[in-house]
């Protein structure tokens, strides 16, 4: 690992191994550009843009080309998947850090907190078979200020 590589916190060393199995499973090598891109990931840096990502890893000698054919490459190997977020289109890793999760995005600074709620998911199971409706899959954005940003705003 070079110098501008952060480690793998030893929880997720597991996880870049499960991954790393499944793109080699897929037919892919994993490339340095690869190992950087998934420790990215690996460290909760999803939910954004494929051009964010590539500004973010540039500095580690990533290009635009590698990595928009890298996050190809992580879709459809389902290392990554998208996440319609404020209207864009971001990625993270497939299932999130909690697994099956929804958003909730700050308007104002852009904070994005990850939830769950059990409760959530059987009224929209309700609602599907009240309607005899045949649900794909979901997703579920609530938009408005987080706590820090009222906080500021408060009198």
């Amino acid at each position: 690992m070079n110098g501008k590589q952060k480690a793998i916190h030893p929880l997720d060393q597991a996880r870049y191994g499960e991954l790393a199995a499944r793109l080699a499973a897929a037919g892919y090598k994993n490339t340095g550009p690869r190992a950087i891109l998934l420790r990215y990931f690996l460290a909760g840096r999803g939910h954004k843009t494929a051009e964010e990502i590539y500004l973010d890893l540039r500095g580690q000698g990533l290009g635009r080309a590698t990595v928009f054919r890298n996050l190809a490459v992580f879709l459809k190997t389902g290392i990554a998947e998208p996440c319609q977020l404020a209207g864009k289109t971001g990625f993270e890793l497939a299932g999130g850090p909690s697994g099956h999760h929804h958003h909730m995005v700050c308007v104002k600074c852009g904070m994005i907190i990850e939830f769950f709620s059990p409760e959530m998911e059987k009224l929209q199971e309700s609602e599907v078979l009240k309607h005899n409706f045949r649900a794909i899959t979901h997703t579920l954005e609530i938009r408005g200020v987080c706590a820090r940003c009222a906080e500021k705003d408060a009198p």
